[in-house]
């Protein structure tokens, strides 16, 4: 709703009474020419004097024309009149009758282009539509103009409806006018007797101005295309802009759900990985010191690490751990069991931390070099963070034979360690 609202203030405001592009002044001129067909000029007197006998019309093409034409002046007085006093109903019924008389028009006057001046020429029938043109049709057209641009005309200014309007009318002038004086010399009509008077000659002179008009008014419609697509944009600009930025969102808001839902699988997958090689109270150690680094890392407190759901230990289960921790010489209870020795190349020698630490690397980092800096991290040397590697992937490999670790998000366990051919 919001939007047809806006499109219709944008339409509104482009229509509103804009200058108009043309002199009306030339129009009136073009008129007074137009009716000197039929009459001679006398250059003593300087005046006009008319044939005695009036032209008739010949073709059925110029009685229709003529016919609309008469409604079309009709209808546009008119709607002067309901202009002077107000009355919309009149107006509106004058106005679908201008339109119905433009569109008869307009076919009338393609057809004569186009068929009675086609390439199958019939001079006779060409003569007589050109002295209907001549005598009746292009006065009447100019006497329409005139009257047109007397309704649309609000002081200077003209809506553009009203200029589409006009527009259509000068352009089929244009197109009848401009097909009548270039057909040949021939065909064209003659004075009678030995009288000579004006034919052709006031619809050859006003050619230029209408013209001109056509082009001044094509012009100025264009313009106000342009303009109208400028100001429609410009009302639509902040709805783009919000509907753009919501797009940014959702999309930054489904990128954010991805990548916790992968950290909360792959959180997942390490949880089980720990629990399963840290049985007993070193289960429960490890399950603390992680969640307090983890929430260490994101810069968060230590009452929110406990927030993570991870259970706490017993006073008991805390004394028999440390207990077993400091205890020297005693074997610790290892990641993997089934490789656990006491040398400091196994990940039984690593502190718990440290732990965390080599398999993050092994989890995130990409490379060759992430050994380097695994071991610049734990402080240990390359052959040390090797033979992690090595024995991290042998316990990988056994649960992978398990059935174990087989989906999609534990595909790096595959690679931690792989042996050269």
């Amino acid at each position: 709703m919001e939007l047809e609202e806006e499109e219709g203030l944008a339409d509104l405001a482009i229509n509103q009474p804009r200058r108009i592009p043309f002199d009306p002044k030339v129009i009136e001129k073009m008129w007074e020419i137009s009716k000197h067909v039929g009459y001679k000029f006398d250059t003593t007197e300087e005046t006009w004097s008319h044939r005695e006998k009036a032209e008739k019309t010949w073709t059925g093409p110029g009685k229709r024309m003529i016919g609309q034409l008469e409604t079309l002046i009709s209808s546009y007085k008119k709607l002067q009149e309901a202009k002077v006093s107000g009355d919309k109903h009149a107006s509106r019924d004058a106005h679908i009758d201008v339109e119905k008389a433009l569109n008869v028009l307009t076919v009338e006057a393609e057809a004569v282009v186009t068929e009675r001046f086609g390439p199958d020429l019939n001079e006779k029938k060409a003569k007589a539509m050109l002295t209907d043109l001549y005598f009746k049709v292009m006065p009447n057209c100019f006497h329409a103009l005139k009257e047109a641009v007397a309704v649309y005309n609000t002081q200077g200014s003209m809506e553009t409806d009203g200029l589409e309007e006009i527009f259509k009318l000068i352009n089929m002038l244009y197109d009848l006018a401009s097909a009548a004086v270039t057909q040949p010399k021939e065909i064209q009509p003659k004075p009678k007797g030995r009288v000579s008077y004006q034919i052709s000659q006031p619809t050859r002179y006003n050619l230029p101005d209408i013209r001109k008009v056509r082009k001044e008014i094509l012009m100025e419609l264009n313009s106000r295309e342009r303009e109208e697509e400028r100001a429609k944009q410009e009302l639509l600009r902040p709805e783009r802009e919000r509907q753009f930025f919501e797009g940014q969102q959702r999309e930054e808001a489904e990128i954010r759900r991805k990548r916790e839902e992968r950290h909360r699988l792959q959180g997942e997958s390490w949880w089980t990985v720990r629990n399963n090689y840290f049985p007993g109270p070193w289960n429960r150690i490890l399950q603390t010191d992680i969640a307090r680094l983890e929430a260490a890392r994101k810069g968060k407190g230590r009452q929110e690490s406990v927030e993570l759901g991870y259970p706490r230990m017993s006073r008991a289960e805390s004394r028999r751990a440390n207990s077993e921790e400091s205890r020297q010489g005693v074997e610790r209870v290892s990641v993997f069991p089934a490789n656990n020795v006491k040398a400091s190349s196994s990940m039984s020698s690593l502190s718990k931390e440290d732990t965390l630490i080599f398999i993050d690397c092994m989890r995130y980092e990409q490379g060759a070099d992430r050994y380097e800096r695994a071991a610049e991290q734990i402080c240990r040397s390359m052959d040390e963070v090797f033979a992690f590697a090595k024995e991290f992937q042998e316990a990988m490999d056994l649960q992978h034979q398990e059935g174990n670790f087989t989906e999609a998000r534990d595909s790096w366990t595959y690679s931690v360690w792989v042996e050269q051919e």
